[in-house]
């Protein structure tokens, strides 16, 4: 009797154990299904032939890529950058030239131009090209790395108290063959969306007081442009933080950034901060100078040769409306009314040189067209030409001078310090030039 008892409350016992796991199982169905049998892993229809990348970058919020495609293509009716994913394509304009045995792609010649990174929704992507035919059929290529770098990753500029982390990247996939009947391993480029929290080094925008210190910049009277920029920008910053942005300053107080004095390599220096800080853009804020005296001043933006002119036409445009003053009548290096690029000059390039021979190293690999200013050429990587990679021993070298990433980056030179009517509006209508750099901004991106 007493073990009739006992067996039947040990089947009572496994009976709610069956239950139970039964009513775990209804209501955990996907996700355990999802564990024994998981969902197959989509991969795109791609042709055998594979794309080779030469170059792809990062400059500012804007990804760029180049290179070329093998084959014999006929009745092409477009040729596409896409993003796919199992629910479909994000299309990308290209620039590309149908040769004889291959095409050459590029997404676009201006580097502050391209696929902007903010605007990818969170997921993974494939990044393919698209062959589109006269017939209306298309075809997908993979592409391989066929450059010197290998990677990007990225946080996206700080909106409603959020950002995106993005990496870029070349992998190799396995995926069936178009029967699908075998696994064959193939290169493949791909981006990857996560939302995740800005780690507290990093920064959306950088701004530059310039000079400080030792170094006073330019000068009337007892007025150093050092301290009156630094006011500026501490303002600044206050009034990007209301919009929402991470904001970092160069400096915070009249000295010169860096470990080695009047050494913008050198570690916390104000050519290498903006990239350590991994921010979007750098706006460095200078006030002008001659050697001669300047009947009438104004605003100037300086930018790289390489550079669309949108977003510094606009900042000059609005600074002028807003802080009641004019843009330059300079016409040296004049692109724009008020946007400027500034190369090298021949005779520049020959006293480096003979600085070089001097001091026995090889001369740089510069031209006319490399940015002369190096708050723009030194936090571009390749994008903008920087070169100082320590051969000249003055200088510490920039670590950064042979990447493929940078920060999209802006020399405000907002007036003339030696003009009084520039310098007296400037100090007198400090807000009116920090309002229009910050709706300049807003409007452009």
């Amino acid at each position: 009797m007493y073990k009739r008892k006992k067996k039947k409350k040990w089947l009572i016992f496994v009976l709610l154990i069956i239950i139970g796991l039964g009513v775990y199982v209804y209501f955990n169905f996907d996700e355990i299904k999802d564990r024994i049998i998981p969902e197959e892993k989509y991969f795109p229809l791609l042709e055998d032939t594979i794309g080779k990348v030469d170059v792809f970058t990062r400059y500012g919020r804007y990804f760029n890529i180049s290179g070329n495609l093998d084959g014999i293509y006929t009745d092409v009716y477009d040729v596409k950058l896409v993003l796919n994913n199992k629910d479909g394509d994000s299309e990308y304009k290209l620039n590309y030239i149908i040769g004889t045995n291959n095409i050459v792609f590029s997404t676009n010649e201006k580097i502050n131009e391209g696929i902007i990174l903010d605007g990818i929704n969170i997921g993974e992507y494939y990044i393919l090209l698209k062959i589109i035919y006269t017939d209306e059929t298309y075809k997908y290529y993979s592409l391989e790395n066929a450059s010197n770098y290998e990677n990007i990753d990225y946080y996206t500029m700080t909106k409603n108290n959020k950002n995106n982390y993005i990496t870029i990247d070349f992998k190799k996939e396995n995926k069936g063959s178009k029967e699908k009947t075998e696994e064959q391993s193939i290169p493949v480029f791909k981006i990857k969306v996560v939302e995740k929290e800005l780690p507290s080094e990093i920064y959306d925008i950088v701004i530059d007081p310039g000079h400080g210190g030792i170094d006073p910049g330019a000068v009337n009277g007892h007025i150093h442009e050092s301290k009156l920029v630094l006011g500026i920008a501490l303002d600044l910053k206050d009034e990007f933080e209301k919009l929402g942005y991470k904001v970092m300053l160069t400096r915070t107080g009249d000295y010169d950034p860096g470990t080695k004095k009047m050494d913008p390599y050198s570690e916390g220096g104000r050519a290498i901060t903006p990239n350590d800080a991994k921010a979007k853009y750098l706006f460095s804020i200078h006030l002008n100078s001659d050697y001669y005296p300047v009947s009438k001043g104004g605003v100037e933006m300086y930018i790289a040769p390489n550079m669309d002119t949108t977003l510094a036409k606009l900042f000059a445009d609005r600074i002028v409306q807003y802080a009641n003053t004019n843009l330059s009548p300079k016409d040296s290096y004049k692109v724009l009314e008020g946007v400027y690029i500034r190369g090298f000059l021949k005779g520049e390039l020959r006293s480096m040189e003979n600085d070089a021979k001097k001091y026995g190293y090889t001369m740089y690999n510069i031209t006319e067209d490399t940015p002369y200013y190096y708050m723009l050429r030194e936090t571009g990587g390749i994008i903008t030409g920087a070169y100082v990679d320590g051969r000249n021993s003055f200088y510490s070298r920039n670590k950064y001078y042979d990447v493929n990433f940078g920060v999209e980056s802006y020399i405000f030179e907002l007036g003339y310090i030696i003009n009084n009517v520039d310098l007296k509006n400037i100090q007198d209508n400090k807000n009116g030039y920090i309002k229009g750099i910050i709706e300049a901004f807003k409007e452009g991106i």
